[in-house]
């Protein structure tokens, strides 16, 4: 090629890059142009739904994001599954729906800007919204309109004009998917949890009982329920501090490749019956849904915890505390109370302490005792033994018995205890056995639960309990208005004292004489009221405390109130008491 070639090729090319870049000028200023006054703001979609109950946003190179609503809250759908934020989300849909142009370019449009200005050939986000009707608006957004900050280049489903809306819609809409999550991540009813089960440090499954749990695996034992509710609450209602991550790209830096504890919950519920079929007692019915979440909790960074679920991708932060809630270790999640009883729901108790047998009813509310011991039992003393049972707590348990190092005394235990409570079928068992190699401690077994505890020898003390010391302890009790008698022997000499018409006291054996009133009102303060402080024995140990014999015998006589009706037809065939018929019956109380 000569050198005139080249200079003729170069003069064209120059003028033809002078005349692209005077087209391209030419767009830029006629997209420039100030728009006229009377082009005032106008809806961009003619008929917008009322109500959007779906957003779809897309971008190049990444994954669609979806929103839907579901009784009024919203939910990404794509690409996960989680609560999102309802006004972040509700914000977007409504400013797609409610976008309003300052000015349009219909196509021919001599100053209609060309594909490279709008960017609308490869749009940079698509948004559509759908309505309660399913109709759908769709929204390209391409360029930030050159010279401003907050208009950008838009068109919408088929029409192929472009408009101009003045809103940052990129700025608005381009952001990462963790800004539209919602902080709490997982979302369980609470009593539909049948069971909770932990990996990491320690393993162990938890599952329902009714409104208790008990620990199934590694030991099978009672938990403590307070405990586990706290610990399931906060695994039903976890929420995140902050999510680090949209992807599992790169979970090894989170330390969830290998995370530290897993917890996985289980639920079950029941569909709601058809009302609109007929009840059917043959019907069978229906199939309970059972799903499961798994939270995973990794490394530590600062106060936090990085944590996801399972089948969920991203990342996100929980607090130090929310980490150590979750992390629960088998020996604080363990009930260490020997029995779980509510005192006031017991109605039976079965003591056999040392050979000797007790068995106590609470009938009406009052707790009476048969068998060896036969009476009213004493509440207080009734109510402090349910207590200690109830309060007892291990120092430690037995999870690994070794009868053949240890002799823990179950085969012939030094006492028993068993727990009748209304409402629970299985009875509560409690055998004490021998006391620990050191003296201090004593082994006592939960047949039930079949664990052995550890407890103090002052606590299994407090168990053992005497039968005698069941009974009640109120020896005599009257009005002493009504006594009408007394008779006091002592070394073969009776001295009997009686109550004159005008309530004086005179004796008449072994002299007639007026009596002191001091020493009688002395005598019947005591005798009126007279409580035991304890019991040591039944009526087969009077010979042990000298009462076969007695040193001192009283007898009062206290006048009864005659019954405010006339008695049945046949009590004449019936034992009366002294008095008559009509008249005051005579009673008497002996004191040895």
């Amino acid at each position: 090629m000569n050198t005139k070639t080249t200079v003729i090729l170069l003069i064209v090319a120059i003028a033809l890059g002078a005349g692209m870049l005077l087209v391209f000028s030419g767009e830029q200023n006629a997209a420039q142009e100030p728009v006229a006054a009377a082009d005032t703001p106008a809806d961009l979609f003619a008929e917008k739904p009322d109500t959007i109950v779906r957003l779809r946003i897309e971008q190049p190179d990444r994954p669609a994001r979806v929103f839907e609503q579901r009784d009024e809250d919203w939910y990404i759908t794509q690409p996960v599954t989680a609560l999102a934020q309802r006004f972040t989300v509700d914000d977007a849909a409504r400013m797609v729906a409610d976008l309003r142009y300052v000015q349009k370019y219909e196509p021919g449009d001599p100053d209609k800007p060309g594909d490279t200005l709008t960017g609308l050939h490869a749009p940079h986000l698509t948004a559509t919204v759908a309505g309660q009707d399913g109709a759908a608006r769709t929204l390209r957004v391409g360029n930030v309109r050159p010279m401003t900050e907050n208009e950008t280049y838009v068109a919408i489903d088929d029409d192929p004009a472009v408009y101009v809306v003045r809103e940052a819609l990129l700025d608005r809409l381009v952001r990462p998917l963790h800004e539209y999550r919602e902080r709490r991540v997982v979302h369980v009813a609470f009593p539909s949890v049948t069971r909770l089960d932990a990996a990491g440090t320690q393993t162990w499954h938890l599952a329902r009982a009714d409104t208790n749990w008990i620990i199934e695996q590694p030991v099978r034992a009672a938990a403590q329920r307070e405990q586990a509710d706290q610990l399931l609450h906060a695994v039903c209602n976890l929420y995140a501090d902050s999510f680090v991550a949209d992807d599992d790209a790169n979970l090894r830096i989170y330390g969830l490749d290998q995370p530290r504890l897993r917890l996985t919950v289980t639920t079950e519920t029941r569909p709601e019956p058809d009302a609109s079929q007929p009840a059917s007692d043959t019907q069978p019915a229906p199939e309970p849904k059972i799903e499961t979440t798994t939270v995973l909790v990794g490394g530590k960074a600062g106060g936090y915890y990085f944590a996801k679920l399972a089948d969920q991708p991203g990342v996100f932060r929980i607090s130090e505390t929310t980490g150590k809630t979750l992390d629960v270790a088998l020996a604080d999640l363990r009930d260490k109370n020997l029995a779980r009883i509510e005192p006031d729901a017991v109605t039976g108790l079965n003591l056999q302490i040392a050979g000797r047998t007790a068995m106590l009813i609470r009938q009406n509310g009052q707790w009476h005792m048969a068998g060896a011991y036969t009476g009213p039992a004493e509440p207080s003393a009734v109510d402090d033994l349910l207590e200690t049972i109830r309060t007892t707590e291990a120092a430690t348990f037995e999870d690994e018995p070794k009868p053949d190092l240890v002799d823990y005394g179950f085969e012939s235990p030094r006492g028993g205890i068993r727990i009748v409570s209304q409402g629970d079928l299985d009875t509560v068992e409690l055998l004490i056995g021998n006391d620990t190699s050191s003296g201090e401690m004593t082994f006592v077994k939960n047949v039930r639960h079949d664990t052995i505890a550890v407890i103090t020898k002052a606590q299994a003390d407090r168990l053992l309990v005497e039968p005698a010391d069941l009974l009640e302890r109120t020896v005599m009790s009257f009005d002493r208005s009504d006594a009408r008698r007394l008779e006091i022997t002592e070394g073969g000499r009776t001295t009997t004292l009686v109550r004159q018409p005008d309530d004086t006291w005179r004796m008449t054996e072994p002299r007639d004489a007026a009596a002191d009133a001091d020493a009688v009102a002395a005598i019947l303060a005591d005798l009126s009221s007279l409580r035991a402080q304890t019991v040591v024995g039944g009526a087969e140990r009077q010979a042990d405390y000298g009462l076969d014999t007695p040193a001192v015998q009283v007898k009062a006589f206290v006048e009864q109130p005659a019954p405010a009706t006339s008695p049945p037809a046949d009590a004449a065939a019936a034992p009366s008491a002294d008095g008559a018929a009509g008249q005051p019956a005579e009673q008497s109380y002996t004191l040895t």
